[in-house]
């Protein structure tokens, strides 16, 4: 698929960002490191193991990788405990976008952002006052011709805006 063509780009991010959310920690933080779990992040690894039993049990890779992306999760969460990272879940969130949307549930979830895109495109034009058509995905002007794809829609727009909006999501009550 076009959209999973940057995923490679998706890794490089995650380190870097990782690496920038990464933090020594501090005294009283050092004082209470631990290989131990805490009661969240138990439940997290549990459910992630769970998720990977029925992987296996079906034979079914993405439930594999979404158990990878649970316990990734999981991880995170006892790193910000033991004070080494800070803000994991806007970056955890990130790690979502590797898995695909099933049962081509991307190419409804891309037509329709198509549609979306057409007709709030349509609406900014007619904002500006400039004299134009639309024919299902595609807009007319009168030099020039624009199908929906080429002003930026679809899974690619999507994941892009998720991933700057995910970067700078603050730290959640349940994964702080």
């Amino acid at each position: 698929k076009p959209h999973y063509q940057y995923f490679p780009f998706l890794l490089v991010a995650l380190a870097w960002l990782t690496g920038q959310r990464w933090s020594s920690p501090s005294g009283m933080d050092r004082n209470r490191s631990s290989w131990a779990f805490g009661k969240g992040t138990s439940m997290v690894m549990g459910f992630s193991l769970l998720v990977l039993l029925a992987a296996l049990l079906n034979y079914s890779p993405l439930l594999a990788a979404i158990s990878l992306v649970i316990a990734i999760g999981g991880l995170m969460r006892w790193l910000t405990d033991q004070g080494r990272l800070e803000k994991p879940f806007g970056l955890w969130c990130l790690f979502w976008l590797l898995i695909p949307l099933p049962s081509k549930l991307d190419s409804v979830v891309d037509h329709w952002l198509h549609g979306v895109t057409t007709a709030v495109s349509s609406k900014l034009l007619d904002i500006a006052g400039k004299i134009h058509l639309t024919e299902g995905h595609t807009l007319v002007l009168t030099r020039k011709t624009f199908f929906v794809d080429q002003i930026g829609s679809g899974m690619c727009s999507l994941m892009g805006m998720f991933a700057v909006m995910l970067v700078s999501v603050a730290p959640s009550p349940c994964m702080a």
